[in-house]
């Protein structure tokens, strides 16, 4: 029996029970677990993959497979063939690609195999060498491998999956580095998804519309010389593939077979999925998806595998930038559970400064909110274009990093710095509703401290004044006033701020003061937090004993059925639940004030997005220094209050951590691209 047909008979679907026991734990500890949205599912989905109700973090290994194509001299890519041997040297000499950031950023293990790079690559320190050829031979010709090449390919992988399973691996993030293998990847998924060149074949490296209509029709090639059987995936991983492909392929099966899992990155690993799936259907349940990526066939591989992407972040690399992403996810879901299921003393607040209310209205006029208006900074363009020209010289293809390039600039002009750093502080600002009984209590022990006191009258007699013990109350709490809120719900804040590396605030609302002295609260302690913290996330918490969340009750009461703005915005407040007014009130305060003070603002839930959308049409603004992190960047339904926008920093890290830990060409010595927008931008 072959490794390939061993390896097959020791694939089982993931295991249910695992993953049921795990769903009730969660529940058991977290009665509001559905609030995770498609993070429940991807935390049981990993659960089932390896089997224990209750994991460990993953341990990662990010594995980046390259070869060449023969296809490539076709003219079908940007880059030059060389390409491949250059990004390869830059993986583990440079240390300045995209995946070298990625396995930073996820806290991966980076493992660099030369599946069949066209070029000696003996002198390259750490290379996993598995050369099987020296590139594949061009399919719009004839068959790329032999069918005994796609198999050594195929259990190379599984070998490498075994290898690293043996040592603790229980997770897995593929990518692929081979100049032409988009075109490889949409021929695969042209046969298997069983859709037409047109429709399976995007620009790979950000090629030109000429040579798009080129490489469509080199595929279309491809698959009429070769016809390669749709049920036989060793046939056309032969036909029409990549040794790449085939190492990905065979890790897939090998990690099925080990119960460890592995998150799908974007088009190429998609591909090689299909391969897998379709030498053994029972492979696809150890897969994890990450990202919907932009090129033209991806939507199918997606469909076709089963698997729904959780972010839209318009990446068009293969470099595990996107699975890096989902890892991170994955991470913040499994230590919310240990969070969750840990015992511990402590308040779940031990972690966060507080502050209340004051309780006394203070005066504001329209006058304050006419101070932002007219006085709110610009960002820095020249530190934006010094920042986007740096991005444009990465060793990428042109604008291939998506929305993070777009995270990048927008900081590097809030922040006036043409690089900002991985080390830029963050805090996450939550506002809920102080306990009224709490407060009271507070109040009368502060008053008869006075009394007891004697208000100490000498000490004032020189007219000093006197401080104000009951508006001083918020200086040590310690989360008396946090009654209202459920400890399982703090308990999971807290995780999700650890997660983030982020400070945590927690900002008390009296509720019977007007929506005036929140506002003046909420732009107060915005502008205290980003005085330090250019990174400010918001969000707002919704009491134990409310029938619906914040976020419910706006959505009913000011979006119409299509999901758009309701009313004008200069009378939407007055259509907020009166019991919400407080709240809205300091979060709007919070928005303009800490755009005020350059800050990035990072949303949350729906009930931020919804007050966002109206304040940036009162305050036009503030637009450049707000982050909308559901569904822009993160497509995953989530409604747990905080959560999102802890997870909305941790995409502006993996954004950081691409800007300073690639490398340019010039610093690299890759290859710059020949066609499309990047050969007149990519200039050494």
């Amino acid at each position: 029996m072959t490794l390939l047909e061993e390896t097959i008979r020791q694939i089982v679907p993931p295991d249910r029970q695992a993953a049921e026991e795990a769903e009730k734990r969660l529940f058991q500890s977290f009665p509001k677990a559905e609030s995770l949205g498609a993070l429940k599912d991807l935390l049981l989905r990993y659960v089932g993959i390896v089997g224990t109700p209750t994991p460990e973090l993953p341990r990662k290994c990010t594995v980046i497979c390259c070869a060449d194509h023969g296809v490539a001299e076709t003219g079908v890519s940007a880059y030059p063939p060389e390409t491949t041997a250059e990004m390869t040297a830059n993986y583990l000499i440079s240390r300045g690609g995209t995946a070298n950031a990625c396995s930073n950023f996820a806290g991966a293990d980076l493992l660099i195999i030369d599946m069949g790079i066209a070029a000696d690559t003996d002198g390259l320190p750490g290379l996993v060498n598995r050369k099987i050829a020296y590139g594949t031979q061009n399919c719009a010709k004839g068959p790329a491998m032999t069918r005994e090449q796609a198999r050594q390919s195929v259990e190379t992988g599984i070998r490498i999956a075994a290898s690293c399973a043996e040592n603790g691996y229980t997770c897995f993030l593929p990518g692929e580095m081979g100049i032409a293998n988009t075109t490889s990847s949409a021929a695969i998924c042209s046969v298997l998804c069983g859709i037409s060149p047109e429709q399976a074949t995007g620009r790979g490296t950000n090629i030109s519309d000429e040579r798009l209509r080129h490489k469509i029709s080199v595929v279309r090639q491809a698959i009429e010389v070769n016809a390669p059987d749709s049920s036989d995936g060793i046939d056309v991983l032969a036909k029409v593939g990549g040794f790449e492909l085939g190492c990905i392929a065979g890790l897939i099966l090998g990690a099925a077979a080990h119960h460890a899992a592995v998150i799908l990155d974007g088009f190429n690993t998609g591909a090689a999925a299909l391969i897998a799936m379709a030498i053994a259907p029972e492979s696809r349940g150890c897969l994890i998806g990450s990202h919907l990526a932009a090129e033209e066939g991806h939507p199918a591989v997606l469909k076709k595998l089963g698997i729904v992407p959780y972010m839209n972040l318009q990446l068009r690399l293969g470099e595990a930038a996107g699975s890096s992403l989902a890892a991170n996810l994955l991470d913040a879901a499994i230590l919310l559970c240990q969070t969750l299921a840990r015992e511990s003393g402590k308040s779940p607040l031990a972690l966060f400064d507080e502050e209340l209310m004051d309780g006394v209205a203070p005066k504001i006029t329209d006058k304050t909110f006419n101070f932002y208006l007219n006085t709110m900074p610009t960002l820095g363009r020249s530190f934006m274009e010094k920042c986007q020209s740096r991005i444009d010289h990465l060793a990428k293809p042109l604008y291939s990093l998506g929305r993070l390039e777009q995270i990048m600039v927008q900081l590097a002009g809030i922040l006036d710095e043409e690089r900002p750093q991985q080390s830029t502080p963050r805090v996450l600002l939550c506002f809920a509703p102080a306990d009224p009984e709490a407060v009271a209590a507070a109040e009368a022990e502060a008053e008869k401290e006075e009394k007891e006191d004697g208000m100490q009258g000498d000490c004032c007699a020189d007219g000093a004044d006197e401080p104000d013990r009951l508006t001083d109350l918020g200086e040590e709490i310690h989360g008396q006033f946090a009654c209202r809120l459920s400890d399982a719900d703090l308990r999971a804040l807290q995780s999700f701020v650890v997660h983030a590396n982020a400070d945590g605030f927690m900002a008390y609302l009296r509720d019977h003061l007007p929506p005036t002295a929140a506002f003046n609260f909420g732009r107060m302690v915005a502008e205290d937090l980003t005085f330090t913290a250019p990174l400010l996330a918001l969000a707002c918490m919704t009491p134990k004993d409310a029938p619906r969340s914040v976020g419910e009750e706006l959505e009913a009461a000011l979006l119409d059925e299509n999901g758009d703005l309701k009313y004008a915005a200069e009378e939407f407040l007055a259509h907020v639940p009166k019991h919400l007014q407080g709240m809205v009130s300091a979060l709007m305060g919070a928005m303009i004030a800490g755009s005020h003070n350059s800050a990035l603002i990072v949303l949350d839930n729906p009930a931020t997005e919804i007050i966002a959308r109206y304040t940036e049409q009162l305050c036009p603004a503030i637009r450049p220094y707000i982050l909308h992190t559901q569904p822009a960047l993160l497509q995953l339904g989530m409604t747990l209050e905080g959560g999102v926008a802890c997870l909305g920093l941790c995409v502006i890290d993996a954004a950081l951590h691409m800007l300073n830990d690639m490398k340019t060409f010039e610093e690299t010595g890759v290859s710059i691209a020949a066609d499309g927008p990047g050969a007149k931008k990519q200039q050494l």
